[in-house]
């Protein structure tokens, strides 16, 4: 029973990693590469980095804004958590041989 939910484990990641490369691809616009590659989505992480340093400096400034902070930093944690996964999804193995 163990390794057989193992082995369903296994098939659904793999579906799983299917469907990010098949959507991955689909987005592209044009060219060879995949979407983690394109001027739009480095665009998209870029904005969340400077969203997301405009907010730690006026949470400084204004720290009563509890609520909106909090906000805040959840959705620049899904966005860098959804730029992380697609990356592990595509580039599996390279990704942690990249310098940069």
């Amino acid at each position: 029973a163990k390794e057989e939910a193992n082995k369903e484990a296994l098939s659904t990641i793999n579906q799983f990693r299917q469907t990010i490369h098949q959507a991955a691809m689909e987005i592209d616009d044009g060219g060879p590469k995949p979407f983690i590659h394109r001027w739009w989505f480095h665009g998209i992480v870029s904005c969340t980095i400077a969203i997301n340093a405009v907010q730690l400096g006026l949470e400084t400034d204004y720290p009563d804004f509890v609520q909106v902070w909090f906000v805040l930093e959840n959705l620049v944690t899904v966005v860098f958590l959804v730029e992380l996964a697609c990356k592990l999804c595509i580039l599996r193995g390279e990704f942690f041989h990249s310098s940069w």
